[in-house]
């Protein structure tokens, strides 16, 4: 196994490319197929998309 060690500091700040935190986000939460909901616009709530759906209730839409 080879090393290699550098003499100079690393700045991980430099090495990432601009990005908005939307957009960051958004492509974790599609990754790894999450969801994030707010039930009062001030606490979010992430949880996997298969929880989400599971939460939720079954309606009848067969008259409309």
């Amino acid at each position: 196994m080879a090393e290699q060690t550098t003499g100079s500091n690393f700045s991980i700040a430099n090495s990432f490319p601009e990005i908005k935190i939307e957009d960051f986000l958004t492509g974790i939460m599609k990754m790894f197929n999450l969801t994030c909901y707010s039930t009062d616009g001030i606490n979010y709530t992430l949880d996997t998309l298969e929880n989400y759906y599971a939460t939720g209730t079954t309606r009848d839409l067969t008259k409309y």
